[in-house]
């Protein structure tokens, strides 16, 4: 199953072509004096040629900057999808500075000729300010494309978002005032398939990249994404569907206007209850998955916890030489919890036992530090509470250098060499070589 993220590179890939074949329509709509081709919509306002060019640029400049750029330097791609972005910025502010001091720079009329019984070409050929002042957000976006403030990546979020809102009050428009409401005396209003392209694209900028700001939330592949994106959808069909259905039946006289927003509203509370029931079940099916994998974790957990029991239990065994005299000989790393739990097996043993001597043989042991060391005094001593003499055998010379330098006395406990020193010391702590003297005298 693909991810979310490569989804949505997928739909931002989509719309770069699908904004590129509709301006490209366009152009050859002007062209060639195709007037549906111009507007998409028959009667409708037709955009306009230089509008499309920027278009096209932008879409190109999306599908050039879809590919993340490496770190050390942008690829020849990347600097031209950005030179593409920079261009349509200028298009639409050019197009602004026109609008606000009464110029007239030319760039309405590079592409196009006046046609006799044509309107479209003897008029307004200057596109709206509304689709001026959207090329100038996608520009900004796209050359925002992976900029920063402050580590933050929104950046081109912003006005990316911006354009889709823009794309959408002017879609809404149409739709509630009727589809050829545009007249080439209302220059502020953009045409019907520039609001479309601008819906979807500024869309398509947005998820151009899944890991940046609040895509990291939308393209999640979690609950919460699950929900974000099931209630941006249910939106973008109250939106684009059930708005433009009871508006058409308003227009066309099918009921009055106020049974036109109670079908708006009982649909929408519809659609938004079937998507939260939705979103329940699936969030529950995932609650009841996640508490069996809990349980499952939690057994192995068990598991594991006893098994490391067993291996500690069986890493240092405290063996029976023979009548209260006792071995424990010490393999591998010791750290203070194997420390500790030392300590408890060899003070029931000398209890169980009522050992005598307890032969503590550290030959298997790589490094003792102070910490260690010191816990070796006190299980020294507390054995001799339990009336038990330590020896401590099988101490490396690298320990006994460490043992010097961080000062620990060790006088309390009896050191030998190796562990069959200690043996026969705790022997003759015990009196056996007393007793074979005395055999060796008879």
């Amino acid at each position: 199953m693909r991810s979310p993220a490569a989804a949505c590179k997928t739909y931002s890939l989509a719309s770069a072509i699908f904004v590129i074949a509709t301006a490209f329509l366009v152009l050859i709509g002007w062209i060639f004096f195709i007037p549906i081709l111009r507007s998409t919509v028959p009667g409708a306002a037709p955009m306009k040629a230089n509008g499309g060019l920027a278009l096209i640029f932008a879409g190109t400049a999306l599908i050039l900057l879809l590919p993340e750029p490496t770190p050390k330097r942008p690829t020849g791609k990347y600097r031209l999808g950005q030179a593409l972005a920079l261009a349509v910025g200028l298009i639409g502010a050019l197009t602004l500075i026109e609008y606000a001091f009464s110029w007239n720079l030319g760039i309405d009329r590079l592409f196009v000729r006046a046609v006799p019984g044509d309107v479209w070409s003897t008029r307004a050929f200057r596109m709206s300010a509304t689709s001026a002042l959207t090329l100038v957000l996608i520009g900004l976006s796209l050359l925002l494309l992976d900029f920063k403030i402050r580590a933050r990546d929104w950046a081109a979020q912003v006005p990316a978002i911006a354009v889709s809102l823009i794309g959408l009050m002017v879609f809404v428009d149409y739709v509630y005032r009727g589809m050829t409401s545009y007249s080439i005396g209302n220059p502020a209003l953009a045409t019907l398939n520039s609001a479309i392209v601008f819906v979807l694209f500024g869309i398509g900028i947005v998820f151009a990249r899944p890991d940046h700001g609040i895509m990291t939330v939308l393209a999640a592949d979690s609950g919460a994404g699950g929900i974000a994106r099931r209630l941006l959808v249910s939106m973008i069909v109250i939106s684009f569907v059930i708005g433009p259905l009871t508006a058409a039946g308003q227009n066309r006289g099918y009921y009055d206007h106020a049974f036109g927003e109670s079908l708006f509203t009982v649909f929408s509370v519809a659609l938004i209850s079937f998507v939260t029931l939705l979103t329940a079940i699936r969030l529950q099916r995932a609650e009841i998955s996640q508490k069996e994998a809990n349980k499952e974790l939690q057994s192995e957990i068990t598991e594991r916890k006893a098994a490391e029991e067993t291996i500690r239990l069986l890493s240092t065994p405290v063996l029976r030489l023979c009548e209260q005299l006792l071995i424990l000989p010490i393999i591998g790393v010791i750290d203070a919890p194997r420390a500790r739990q030392l300590t408890d097996q060899l003070l029931a043993a000398i209890r169980v036992n009522r050992a005598k001597v307890v032969v503590v043989d550290i030959t298997g042991t790589a490094s003792i530090d102070s910490t260690i060391a010191f816990h070796f005094l006190q299980t020294a001593e507390a054995a001799g509470l339990l009336g038990a003499k330590v020896i401590l055998t099988g101490i490396s010379k690298e320990n006994a250098q460490t043992l010097v330098k961080i000062g620990v006395n060790m006088g309390n406990i009896t050191i030998r060499g190796d562990l069959q020193s200690g043996i026969e010391e705790g022997e003759r702590l015990l009196g056996f070589d007393l007793v074979k003297t005395k055999k060796r005298a008879v």
